[in-house]
């Protein structure tokens, strides 16, 4: 097993959970904030149409070599895995050129090895984060990664932009066939403003 070095870490608080099934949104009232350290060089892992986006748990199927490296790389380093989309899904090994520099840190807290050689796992989305540079791009890619700042704008525009998105959005979920009722339900429940907009982001339909 690889032992992990001292390497410098970013602080921030993180929302621990308990669930038995893959909601797309963690529940206001079934989270409980603690401290956690995050390494700022973390295993990459690309991922093939679809997007995770903080405050997520989503389930991966995990099964290309490089990809397989990454997440063992992750279980044994604390977890933690940079989690980015691929520019083009027909691309089996991406290389650093084929990934976008912006993704998601998320922690893995559930892994199973399956008999035909795959990995599924069950991954908490954290926060924003971009790629400084890559660290390795060999048997599996590796990056430093960097927290984004969130912007803070409490001009009159942005809170009306926000309520036109709520707006169409709300529209969105009763218009479609495939979304559960539940959806609303769980979006019109979030308070925070950030919060929202990785949900809208995070059910509706778009090309990655």
């Amino acid at each position: 097993m690889l032992k992990q070095t001292k390497q410098n870490t970013q602080l921030l608080k993180s929302e621990e959970h308990t669930s038995s099934e893959n909601p797309p949104e963690k529940s206001p009232e079934t989270t409980k904030p603690v401290q956690e350290e995050i390494p700022t060089i973390l295993p990459v892992l690309p991922l093939r149409d679809v997007v995770i986006f903080p405050h997520m748990i989503f389930p991966v199927l995990v099964g290309r070599e490089q990809s397989l490296k990454a997440v063992n790389e992750s279980l044994e380093r604390g977890k933690f895995i940079f989690l980015v989309a691929q520019k083009g899904s027909n691309v089996e090994d991406p290389t650093q050129n084929d990934i976008y520099r912006e993704g998601t840190i998320g922690k893995i807290f559930q892994y199973l090895k399956l008999p035909n050689g795959l990995m599924k796992i069950l991954v908490d989305g954290i926060v924003e984060a971009d790629i400084g540079k890559f660290t390795k791009t060999d048997s599996y890619l590796e990056a430093e990664v960097f927290i984004s700042t969130p912007l803070h704008d409490p001009s009159s525009d942005l809170d009306a932009l926000v309520r036109s998105a709520t707006s169409l959005f709300s529209e969105y979920i009763q218009l479609s066939r495939n979304a559960p009722p539940e959806v609303l339900a769980a979006f019109q429940n979030i308070r925070d403003v950030r919060r929202k907009m990785y949900f809208i982001a995070a059910n509706i339909t778009q090309n990655v």
